[in-house]
């Protein structure tokens, strides 16, 4: 994606799904203080109490240096911010003004002029309160007082009978020894701490806080669901939530979009809230399809509603007219999950995916439009939004409908057993009800799923031993996972897919079964065993796995600016792997195993990084061989939400480590791919399209030196939406050691276009690599550079790096915060034949010499 086509992504966006009420924004600049302080600071909204404190000069950086650990007293202090605002003519004379907050984090009391008007205890929630009898034409105070989360939530885990183990709560670095407390708070577990994320607990008005006016009544909500859709017809079931302040006989609600006839429906409204049904048809349809297999149409749909032949209300929504369902049949191998949309079964091919930040408010439109953006560079056509983070901000479900990006979406409970019971239970559901009602329209959603890896955590990882409540545990969490959020999803989005958890096997079972659902396979991670693991385990659905890399030299010398530090073992890069000593010995030990380990530290993260997209490149083409036993591999994880050692493809600045690059080549819709196995190679065709694929394949085994041992080229087909193995050949028939070779395989289809994939024949440790020397140049091009690299062997993992250029900074130096700063190489980290070169672009506004001086290129030199 451009970033031309991102930027009018985001304007189409946000004209969608407005409504005609009157809106004035209370957002902006706001005051901030301790409540038990006197001086107050300028706060601006929505934010954070961390950032406005930043902002201030208050704590420096929290994810520079060891910042995180001067921030740790705020979660214990309480918070009040407060603004004055004059009432705009217009929304006084609205019959109905209510004051909304889309995101208030997390503990909150509401004061208007004095009164209190709301009380909030949950994250993940939207709270509307109707205030027109308080307002004033001017002078308003509105105040927001955040208590402390550790000291509302430290009782409950004082007073719980038990103590259940969140194993990723990082209680410890915030002070509160083994009590951790993050499940009693309907709060992002992530702010907790993560095996990839720091313990920052956040306070603030979160997202947009407004006054919204309307008249004698509103639409509060519009539901379309896709009861049918094919190449003749679509027949769309309408649902209208209209509220009114009294009854209004004769009303008629409109819906219409264009090239679709109107439909209209007369109702009388009672006073409160109605429910208007309708059906409409739509001849020929423009069917919504995923990314690569069509395009990605949405109607724009108004539904308007009137009164005496006066406009009351109205409301746009873009809709994607489309049918998806998760198949789960028995059959010989155990349950099938795939999911067929418009009636053909999908691979899908994507990423789980965090929050972009710590600090949710700092992530605006261009970070979600570069996020998805990236997803959609890769070929991804699914994301997981997993279930320690939030319920994503509208604008990165729009993207991911105008991209084709479909939608894993957890509810937000991951790890653990909680407390779920009483008011606990009544907020759940209550936000439950709010995020289903508020994302159902997205027809990039794909799935609900009850929680991540709470199941696996209790029966697999044996949590519940000891625990003398388990019993009333299981019926807690069956209640929760089994009986209300599946009835949630059901009653409020009929037709949409349900899982109670993730991996998913049947209740009960020690072991989670890979044939009888979807798998979170981390034993080539966990345990020292060989990447090929990855190639020999089978499942129907992989919705986790991953192996770790350090962050790259430029986001390390963001948060590492003092070389003394630049050891894997140092304090502060510690301080940045959250996967402690043993994540880091893992690294170590696949270099050990599989490739060298280095005597420089940049070495070692130049060489973890290219491990990492190795080993996740051959798992993902593995997946795809599979189908159709398996139909989806997500790897984990797209993105970072503060700089750090992880399993992301791309990191906090959104720079693309080779695992990124590496996934762009794995996910194209037509794959030539090689399995090594113990005394031959298997060339396989994998195709993702929905039509028969045929064309030439030429298999060419090479020396290093670029001498051709053996080629093979044929006419092959592979069946729509197929895998199928295309050629086999023994080792011990290559005529030459497989130390010396790789095979490279090039597919030309029927319209010319090709496919190309390599894959070395042995481990790299393994290898006999000659020293190749690389001829480079370097042409200006329009908004930066031209980069020629050429080699006379073959020349593994080509890395270029410009060295202190490629992040955007401040006047200060410091790269700019969030996920849309880094200047990303077209191509890099990759594999030259003998003889070949490769031509890549990188944006810049150096001149040429700067340029020439600060370009660095790197390959693997095996010591």
């Amino acid at each position: 994606m451009t970033n031309k086509t991102r930027l009018l992504t985001v304007l189409a966006v946000l004209l969608c799904g407005t409504l005609s009420a009157r809106n004035q924004s209370l957002a902006g600049r706001w005051e901030v203080r301790q409540a038990r302080g006197f001086g107050w600071y300028p706060a601006t909204v929505p934010g954070t109490v961390h950032t406005d404190l930043m902002a201030a000069g208050v704590i420096g950086d929290p994810f520079i240096g060891f910042g995180e650990r001067a921030v740790q007293w705020i979660d214990k202090e309480d918070w009040v911010y407060r603004r004055s605002f004059d009432v705009d003519t217009a929304l006084l004379k609205c019959r109905r003004v209510e004051l909304c907050f889309d995101g208030l984090d997390t503990y909150a009391d509401v004061t208007l002029n004095g009164r209190k008007i709301l009380v909030s205890d949950n994250m993940f929630r939207r709270w509307r309160v109707r205030v027109d009898s308080l307002l004033q034409p001017a002078g308003n105070r509105l105040e927001v007082l955040f208590h402390s989360p550790v000291k509302v939530d430290m009782p409950k885990w004082e007073a719980y009978p038990v103590h259940y183990d969140p194993g990723n709560d990082q209680s410890r670095n915030g002070g509160l020894l083994d009590r951790c407390i993050s499940i009693f708070a309907r709060k992002a577990g992530y702010h907790y701490g993560w095996d990839w994320g720091p313990r920052i607990v956040t306070s603030g008005i979160w997202r947009d806080v407004r006054l919204e006016g309307s008249g004698d009544a509103r639409i509060s909500d519009v539901f379309y669901r896709t009861l049918k859709a094919d190449s003749d017809w679509a027949i769309l079931s309408i649902e209208a939530g209209v509220d009114a302040l009294e009854p209004i006989p004769g009303a008629v609600l409109r819906f219409s979009a264009p090239g679709v006839p109107e439909v209209s429906v007369r109702q009388d409204l009672a006073e409160g809230g109605n429910l208007v049904r309708a059906e409409l048809k739509i001849r020929r349809p423009r069917l919504w399809q995923p990314a690569g297999l069509g395009e990605q149409y949405l109607y724009e749909f108004t539904a308007s509603l009137v009164s005496d032949g006066r406009e009351i209300d109205s409301r746009r929504d873009k809709v994607g007219v489309r049918t998806i369902e998760l198949e789960r049949n028995d059959d010989a191998c155990g349950r099938s999950f795939r999911f067929i949309v418009n009636g053909e079964p999908v691979f899908m091919k994507g990423a789980n995916y965090i929050p972009n930040d710590v600090f949710l408010p700092r992530v605006g439109p261009e970070e979600y439009a570069r996020v998805v953006g990236d997803a959609a560079a890769a070929g991804m056509n699914m994301l997981r939004v997993w279930g320690g983070g939030v319920y994503e901000d509208e604008l990165f479900y729009r993207l991911c409908d105008e991209t084709g990006i479909l939608v894993w979406q957890d509810f937000m409970f991951s790890c653990s057993i909680y407390p779920y019971e009483g008011e606990f239970r009544r907020s759940v559901l209550l936000e439950a009800e709010e995020n289903v009602r508020r994302l159902r329209n997205h027809p990039c959603i794909a799935l609900w799923c009850g929680n991540n890896e709470c199941s696996e955590m209790w029966y697999g990882w044996g949590a519940q031993q000891g625990v003398p409540f388990d019993k009333v545990a299981q019926e807690q969490y069956n209640q929760q996972y089994y009986r209300d959020l599946p009835s949630v999803v059901e009653r409020l989005s009929p037709g949409t897919a349900y899982s109670p958890t993730s991996p998913w096997s049947p209740e009960g079972s020690r072991n989670m079964d890979p044939m009888m659902g979807d798998c979170h396979y981390w034993t080539p991670w966990g345990q020292r065993v060989s990447s090929l693991e990855f190639e020999r385990h089978h499942s129907r659905f992989y919705s986790e796995y991953g192996f770790q890399s350090f962050a790259g030299v430029e986001t390390i010398r963001q948060f590492a600016p003092d070389a003394a530090d630049w050891d894997e073992g140092s304090e502060m890069m510690m301080f940045h792997q959250r996967g402690g000593t043993l994540a880091n010995q893992r690294m170590m030990n696949k270099l050990i195993d599989e490739y060298y380990l280095p005597d420089s530290f940049e070495e070692k993260v130049y060489l973890s990084q290219i491990a990492q997209g190795d080993i996740i490149r051959r798992a993902v083409e593995s997946h795809r061989r599979d189908k159709p036993l398996c139909w989806g591999s997500l790897v984990w994880q797209i993105n970072d939400c503060w700089p750090v050692a992880s399993w992301s493809s791309r990191d906090w600045y959104g720079t693309w480590k080779p695992l990124h690059y590496y996934l762009r080549d794995a996910f194209r819709d037509v794959l030539p791919s090689a399995a090594v196995l113990d005394d031959r190679v298997e060339v396989w065709l994998v195709s993702d399209r929905t039509d028969p694929v045929q064309g030439r394949l030429d298999v060419y085994f090479e020396d290093y030196s670029g001498r051709c041992v053996l080629h093979a080229g044929s006419k092959v087909k592979v069946g729509a939406n197929g895998s199928a193995r295309v050629g086999s050949y023994l080792l011990s028939h290559l005529g030459a050691d497989p130390e010396l070779l790789y095979v490279r395989m090039v597919f030309t289809d029927s319209a010319g276009k090709t496919y190309e994939n390599l894959r070395m024949l042995t481990s790299v440790r393994e290898a006999k690599l000659p020293k190749s020397a690389l001829a480079v140049s370097v042409r200006q091009c329009e908004g930066g550079y031209e980069v020629t690299v050429g080699t006379d062997y073959f020349a593994k993992g080509v890395y270029l790096n410009l060295r202190g250029a490629l992040l955007r900074t401040s006047p200060d130096g410091r790269a700019l915060p969030g996920a849309c700063c880094a200047r990303n190489f077209s191509d890099n980290y990759f594999d030259l034949p003998a003889g070949s070169s490769r031509t890549v672009r990188v944006e810049s506004d150096m001149d040429l010499d700067e340029f020439k001086k600060a370009l660095e290129i790197r390959q693997i030199q095996k010591i």
